[in-house]
């Protein structure tokens, strides 16, 4: 059971195919479009009726609430057997206690600033830096967005006359997309919580700035569209850079399958600084149900379904990145997937290197009791992103709401070794 757009479902649907026919194993797609929440409903009605898929896809909170019911597959004692199991990614694997893995995220994820080349080339501003060290600082990054932002009329946002309510072309967008705050705060210093878990953080000085400055964007320097209300970010980046309403977008690496398509001239940067540079590495898992009448054919699979080598046009075209550390260190398994024109030369300095340097895990992989901090926390959130309130008066406010809610965090020894 997976989600996925109409392209990614062809795929997996070969990719199925072609497992079938190397282990005579059947397989039944279910794809399952639509937003996440119905997703979840989908699986829940699923689960209630004994009738869970043996692999799914499935979102962090849904994955460690299934766990704790005894519902997941435990692949650590696979680790020995399969031992690729055990060289993926530090970041991408769900412990949902000692010596208990339910799996890795389905492909990994890394938030990128990308940009529009003619909006650039057209306001003379140069392109963002693709490494680390080069990274700009937060008041070049809102200085340069300002230069990329026109009204109706041609004024920037510091020009006489500026008219916010009329802007055609804003700086940037989509920094609240897919909790991309988060790496922002985390590179202010700040957190949402201490590393276990178990206190309230966001109501730090750091954490603070952090989200003002992201609010500031929107309401104060008018450099970026007001979210549309309900939604994370309110913004699509290949549309929004087709029709030239945004020169500059943070969105996850699977937004270069779209823009490839679409024969976009874009490139890809790093995320600006605050104390340092950093980005979010994220992605929902693929699990295997632990009431599955045959564990060994779908652990099988499990190392199947997201091997380069078995579905190579996931990879190639630029919507998922590997898990096996391999293929960001050994020449011929990088040029495996990356050198071809879905990959922009800087991909491997802005996405690869970045990856493995200058990037966090995402809270909602790594607290407990999600599924109910979220419901406090994201519209939170909102309130920040629709201007409602300062970023202070939220974060202080939440701390009555979210400290009796946090139940610390999950294990993952793997970061540790």
């Amino acid at each position: 059971m997976y989600w996925g757009s109409t392209y990614e479902d062809q795929i997996v649907r070969q990719m199925l195919d072609a497992f079938s026919q190397q282990n005579e194993v059947p397989t039944i797609p279910r794809f399952t479009p639509g937003s996440n929440d119905q997703y979840d409903t989908k699986l829940n009605v699923l689960v209630a009726a004994g009738q869970a898929p043996d692999v799914l896809y499935s979102h962090e909170h849904m994955a460690y609430n299934l766990a704790e019911r005894g519902l997941a597959y435990n692949l650590y004692p696979e680790f020995d057997a399969h031992p690729e199991l055990a060289n993926r990614f530090p970041g991408s694997y769900y412990f949902w206690d000692d010596g208990k893995c339910l799996g890795n995220e389905t492909g990994l994820t890394v938030n990128c600033l990308y940009y529009l080349k003619p909006a650039f080339d057209e306001a003379g501003v140069q392109y963002p830096p693709s490494t680390a060290e080069e990274a700009w600082d937060w008041d070049t990054f809102v200085e340069n967005a300002k230069t990329l932002t026109l009204d109706a009329e041609g004024r920037h946002p510091e020009d006489d006359g500026f008219d916010p309510s009329h802007v055609a072309q804003y700086g940037v967008s989509g920094f609240f997309n897919s909790n991309a705050w988060y790496a922002m705060v985390r590179a202010n210093g700040g957190d949402l919580t201490t590393k276990d878990g178990t206190e309230y953080a966001l109501d730090s000085p750091e954490a603070i700035e952090a989200l003002q400055h992201l609010q500031d964007l929107i309401h104060r320097h008018h450099v970026a569209p007001i979210p549309k209300p309900g939604g994370s970010s309110g913004s699509d980046t290949s549309a929004d850079f087709r029709s030239g309403k945004v020169a500059m977008a943070f969105d996850g690496t699977w937004t270069m399958l779209n823009l490839n398509q679409q024969n976009i001239d874009y490139g890809i940067g790093v995320h600006p600084k605050h104390q340092e540079t950093l980005s979010l590495q994220f992605s929902g898992c693929t699990m295997i149900n632990s009431r599955t009448p045959i564990p060994q054919e779908a652990t099988d699979f499990y190392v199947h379904h997201n091997d380069p080598r078995a579905l190579p046009e996931l990879f190639t075209s630029g919507l998922w990145l590997p898990l096996d550390m391999r293929y960001y260190t050994e020449p011929e398994d990088i040029a495996f997937w990356t050198d071809n024109e879905n990959h922009p030369p800087e991909f491997r300095t802005a996405v690869m290197d970045y990856l493995q340097t200058n990037t966090v895990t995402s809270f909602v992989q790594t607290l407990r009791n999600m599924s109910r901090i979220r419901d406090v926390l994201f519209p939170a959130i909102e309130v920040i992103q629709q201007g409602h309130e300062s970023a202070a008066d939220v974060c202080t406010s939440l701390r009555d709401k979210i400290q009796p809610l946090l139940a610390g965090a999950y294990p993952n020894p793997m970061e540790e070794r």
